[in-house]
């Protein structure tokens, strides 16, 4: 970084013909004033610019008495953590393919002449790619079933509106190509804050992402990100060969796998390979509060009931302490007892006569306990649960490889 800085303040206009000793030092100079914008610490506080982050927590140490340090921090800026936005579809090429496509359709897939003695045939309706395209962009369901929908409904466009939502098909559909740039970032804090999970959660427009629906579904997918322990990336495609190539080695090695063949060993590894990876891919994650469903199904469930294209843009999750390197030495209470009263001993006497009150006119404080929140313990519980089906899929492998039946169990 500190390289990457100075070689860019190197090419700056304004030091271009000065020599080169003159230069450094001004480059040098410049550095560390960049830098410096750079660190938490020394940065002013925002509340107090006259004195800084570092000088902010210090007082806290004092006033505490114990070591602070702030560990990691992710900032997100809503839109920047998106998926590249598809190019604009053209759609007045796609629908004079398509009807092109059917020309020689049209006539077999027509009704059969009527007989003398029935009653008339109704008049085929035209339909025109113009009535597609504009009961496409209002629907999204695919060109055909629109024309479709409009030749039953006799062109009439609220009718074949009508039409497609009773076929189910007025949803999802292409709403997953239009370009999200809103959207909320929610976060999800357990009980005791010792784990915590930030999302960022893409819309369409900001009158969607204010509304009560989005956040309750961005708030959905922060606690099944906490429930969710072995997640790392949002769909599969996310996954790189590294990691699977990495997943794969490790398999490889697996105790059960020694001495078998190597091509029953590599189905044996690629079999295991596809639920490993699923269960580090968020959209393919049973629902904690419904697991009949996936993340992806209950994603798209919203999309029809709001009505625009959503996106889980990214995630980040904080486990207490988990990027403390510094092993923490054990305490010898004893000592720290003894320290503690050495320390208070000759203290005011206003703190001497609390201590010599007796004992009756003390009152002992107790604090009430706090109730988690309904969401914390499905949190809990799901994690519970997951940890036990991967448990479960481990002893079934292990049995399978020895060879032996797996036993079905009765409810």
């Amino acid at each position: 970084v500190k390289e990457r800085e100075r070689q860019a303040e190197m090419q700056s206009e304004d030091l271009a013909g000065k020599p080169d000793n003159i230069k450094e030092k001004m480059v040098e100079g410049r550095l560390g004033k960049i830098l410096k914008t750079k660190v938490l610490m020394d940065q002013p506080y925002i509340r107090d610019p006259s004195m800084t982050v570092g000088d902010l927590v210090k007082g806290y140490i004092s006033q505490l008495g114990e070591n602070i340090q702030i560990a990691r921090f992710e900032r997100f800026n809503l839109g920047e953590g998106g998926p590249a936005k598809a190019a604009p579809e053209d759609l007045n090429a796609a629908i004079a393919e398509t009807l092109a496509a059917t020309a020689a359709d049209q006539a077999a897939a027509a009704p059969a002449p009527a007989p003398a003695a029935d009653s008339e045939a109704k008049p085929a309706v035209k339909v025109s790619a113009k009535d597609v395209k504009a009961l496409r962009e209002l629907t999204d369901a695919a060109m055909m079933k629109c024309k479709e929908a409009l030749a039953e409904s006799g062109g009439d466009m609220e009718k074949a509106q009508e039409w497609l939502r009773a076929k189910g098909l007025s949803s999802a559909g292409k709403k997953s190509d239009r370009a999200t740039s809103e959207g909320v970032i929610s976060t999800y804090v357990h009980t005791g804050s010792r784990l915590g999970v930030m999302v960022e959660v893409n819309c369409e427009t900001d009158f969607v992402s204010k509304g009560d629906k989005f956040a309750e579904l961005a708030r959905a997918v922060a606690m099944q990100l906490a429930a969710s322990p072995t997640v790392e990336f949002v769909t599969d495609s996310e996954i790189d060969d590294e990691v699977k190539e990495r997943e794969r080695q490790a398999e490889m090695q697996s105790e059960d796998l020694a001495g078998k063949p190597d091509n029953i060993k590599e189905k044996m590894v690629e079999g295991r390979l596809g639920k490993i990876l699923k269960t580090k891919v968020l959209m393919d994650q049973p629902y904690i509060r419904d697991p009949s469903m996936t993340v992806d199904e209950l994603v798209k469930g919203y999309i029809s009931t709001i009505g625009e294209n959503i996106q889980i843009a990214r995630f980040a999750r904080f486990n207490l302490g988990e990027t403390n390197t510094v092993e923490k030495e054990p305490e010898d209470l004893n000592a720290a007892v003894a320290e503690a009263i050495a320390q208070t001993s000759s203290s005011s006497p206003a703190v001497a006569a609390v201590a010599d009150e007796p004992e009756a006119k003390k009152e002992d404080v107790v604090a009430e306990p706090v109730p988690a929140a309904k969401g914390d313990d499905e949190v809990q519980v799901w994690t519970m649960v997951k940890d036990l089906e991967a448990y479960n899929e481990k002893l079934v492998d292990f049995i399978q490889s020895k060879g032996l039946e797996v036993p079905e169990l009765s409810e």
